[in-house]
């Protein structure tokens, strides 16, 4: 009896610490993919302070800095296509003046 006792107390130990640290991991997960979602239109960067698992923390360096280069790349993509609508504007408007 008494060891039945003990093994169930263990069970529910163990069980807990399960359900603890499930509950941090998907703390973590939902912030990577709330900000996923985000960075999808906006540029935002995870703040590092959120990540508690030391493995993520790492991740998150990677994962800002390749959004703030693809937001960096698509701005100069937008830069330059205003560039090439004003030189096709003005080759038009000096076609039409012909």
């Amino acid at each position: 009896m008494e060891i039945l006792t003990l093994a169930t107390i263990l069970f529910g130990f163990a069980l807990a610490g399960m359900k603890l640290i499930n509950g941090v991991m998907r703390n973590e997960i939902e912030t990577f993919r709330d900000f996923f979602q985000q960075s999808v239109t906006h540029y935002v960067v995870i703040d590092k302070r959120q990540i508690h698992i030391k493995e993520f923390q790492t991740l998150v360096e990677y994962v800002n800095e390749m959004v703030g280069a693809i937001h960096r790349r698509n701005f100069k993509l937008k830069e330059l296509n205003t560039s090439l609508e004003k030189k096709v504007e003005n080759k038009t408007a000096k076609l039409q003046k012909l």
